[in-house]
């Protein structure tokens, strides 16, 4: 012996390390991934709370929260496109975000599309003012991989629009519902007019009789004006209209969209949900009708909305209902909010703070979270 030790393997004990490494390895993984969920999350909680917070300052600014969208027609209930009648609907409440968000050029984009043109989903997504095509980096959470399509359908007529993950709760009823002064809606309400007030969250749909009375004397004097009154600033809900407490009252969560088959060869989604311009239900509104990643257990619950693939199976929590036409029941829509976390969604208030939010929610208990004056009790979560 020359005093140096020497070290022997047999292949007895390399399948040993190798299969103590494969332990390791396993064990390891699924804690690797997890951690990294709870990052994603984490950082999804602080972009719904920048969000909130700059809801907050638009308020600030101009007295009011931003309302989904300005609906310049007396068929406020079509959410889609100019070929199915929806002729005159200002920017959503994202693309009003726009500026507060840190996205000048996009807001400058929008607010210059909508100088000659009636419809910022429908008009502003192509030519060199296209900027419906384009996700914001602020409407993307980080848990939920956006597929590439755009959106596209002869359903819906609308194309080129991207797609995101965040959007405004009209409340914990149907888009229809959410729509604020408006006379043919309340006629169109009836009776139930009252019921459908206390299902109103603080992002609504806003008709516009008076401000086209204001448009009409003032507004189209010049070109800056012609674009600003499509905005609707300082007509949505203000602070004080928050009856049931800033802190008790979500603003944002998020949805989900789908893309179709991965293995399709289409280059579009018929599927209008994620549509980040666009503010139809399950696009970027949503209800809290039904709880949080709701899978479609009565069938009467799944996902009601204006633009639904249709190749979607019927087991899958995603299948849907379309609704098409131009009579009032076309806004009897309905979205869950759906996130790719496991367990639940988040969501944030509107005092700016943010928080996740399990399926397992009690269905009241998240309606009741969604109304700005519904009058519930206070609502307690876990």
């Amino acid at each position: 012996m020359d005093g140096k030790r020497k070290w022997q393997f047999s292949l007895r004990d390399l399948m040993v390390i190798l299969t103590l490494a494969a332990i390791l390895l396993g064990i390891s993984l699924p804690a690797l991934q997890q951690a990294r969920e709870v990052a994603r999350r984490i950082q999804c909680i602080n972009n719904v709370k920048e969000i909130s917070v700059a809801c907050l300052n638009y308020e600030s600014t101009f007295g009011s929260f931003p309302v989904a969208a300005l609906s310049c027609q007396d068929s406020s209930w079509i959410s889609t496109g100019i070929e199915n009648g929806n002729t005159c609907q200002g920017p959503n409440w994202a693309q009003q975000l726009l500026g507060f968000m840190g996205e000048n050029l996009a807001y400058l984009q929008t607010a210059k599309c909508m100088e000659d043109f009636y419809s910022a989903c429908d008009d502003c997504d192509s030519g060199k003012l296209n900027v419906n095509s384009q996700t914001p980096q602020f409407m993307i959470c980080p848990s939920s991989a956006v597929g590439p399509k755009l959106h596209e359908s002869p359903v819906t007529a609308l194309e080129n629009l991207s797609k995101g993950n965040y959007a405004a709760t009209l409340g914990s009823g149907f888009y229809n519902q959410s729509i604020e002064l408006n006379r043919f809606v309340d006629t169109q309400l009836g009776a139930g007019i009252d019921a459908a007030k206390k299902t109103r969250g603080v992002i609504v749909v806003r008709g516009s009789e008076d401000i086209l009375r204001r448009r009409l004397e003032v507004f189209d004097c010049d070109l800056r004006s012609r674009s600003m009154w499509k905005f609707a600033h300082g007509r949505g809900t203000k602070l004080s209209g928050i009856h049931d407490g800033i802190s008790k009252t979500i603003l944002i969560s998020e949805v989900l969209p789908y893309d179709g088959d991965p293995a399709s060869k289409t280059t579009v989604s018929e599927d209008i949900r994620g549509v980040w311009a666009s503010v139809s239900m399950g696009a970027s509104t949503y209800s809290h009708y039904t709880t949080p990643n709701y899978d479609g257990a009565d069938p009467n619950l799944k996902d009601t909305i204006n633009g639904c693939d249709s190749s979607i199976p019927k087991s899958d929590p995603l299948a849907c209902i379309l609704k098409t036409g131009n009579k009032f029941d076309v806004g009897s829509t309905f979205a869950a909010a759906r996130s790719m976390h496991p367990g639940g969604v988040v969501a944030a208030r509107a005092d700016g703070s943010a928080r996740f939010y399990p399926n397992s929610v009690e269905r009241k208990i998240w309606q009741a979270l969604a109304t700005r004056s519904g009058g519930e009790t206070e609502p307690t979560i876990e």
